[in-house]
């Protein structure tokens, strides 16, 4: 489900401060990969973020690096062709491998193959906590997507009350599907619209109201849309220096 949104005039009284958090996945192939990777991040950096999760990376250091230097990052983690871009200090880091069901192409036809399909962090935030990931779920094997969603759904249900949850990517499966209902029963909100879309922006915590979600498409760069979730924290206070 999609919550309300809230009319910011009407906000309960205290500090509240914003938090931006975008999602894209950047896969461009093509002889200019490395010029469309510096359009997407300077696209990124255009749109003063906070939180910024990355799908269908290349998996190298360099296009990490690009991203987070070229998008004005000063905190990331990445793991397989997932990552995540902060403006706040990253700690907790996990990006578990998970077993993978070999699609039909034969490079890939390998025993026991593991693979990641999502990565997880934490970070603080004006005096609250929040757990972070970015996901890029199978598109060829139902069971690959199955056990993401398992896996996603008990680290989800491990997560204190008190910590905010934000899990985004590129899911390659639509809300009303058993695998991302498995995740949403943990008390997951969609920031979005719901409609025939396989990216999501989900959270789940106290003290955070959604204010808008825009979707936005970067044509020649990449095919998936960019979606940009923004938040108010209700209640929070700057954190102590």
């Amino acid at each position: 489900m999609s919550p309300p949104i809230p009319d910011s005039s009407a906000l309960p009284g205290g500090l509240t401060f914003t938090l931006r958090v975008a999602s894209l996945n950047v896969w461009n192939p093509g002889p200019d990969k490395t010029q469309r990777n510096q359009g997407l991040a300077a696209a990124l950096r255009e749109r003063n973020l906070d939180v910024v999760l990355l799908q269908e990376m290349d998996g190298t250091a360099a296009q990490f690096d690009l991203f987070r230097r070229v998008a004005g990052f000063s905190h990331g983690v990445r793991s397989g062709d997932v990552a995540i871009l902060s403006r706040f200090e990253l700690t907790n880091f996990e990006a578990p491998e998970l077993p993978r069901k070999p699609s039909l192409t034969p490079i890939r036809q390998l025993l026991n193959r593991r693979d990641v399909y999502f990565c997880i962090a934490a970070f603080q935030h004006n005096g609250m906590r929040f757990h972070v990931s970015s996901h890029h779920w199978d598109n060829r094997q139902l069971v690959n997507r199955k056990t993401a969603a398992a896996a996603t759904a008990a680290r989800m249900s491990h997560v204190p009350a008190d910590t905010v949850i934000l899990c985004g990517g590129d899911f390659n499966t639509h809300q009303e599907t058993d695998e991302l209902q498995r995740v949403m029963k943990e008390g997951l909100l969609n920031s979005g619209t719901p409609g025939d879309f396989i990216d999501f922006i989900l959270y789940r915590g106290t003290g955070i109201q959604l204010l808008k979600q825009t979707l936005e498409r970067f044509p020649g760069l990449t095919d998936h849309p960019m979606l940009l979730s923004e938040f108010i924290l209700v209640g929070s206070r700057p954190a102590v220096a």
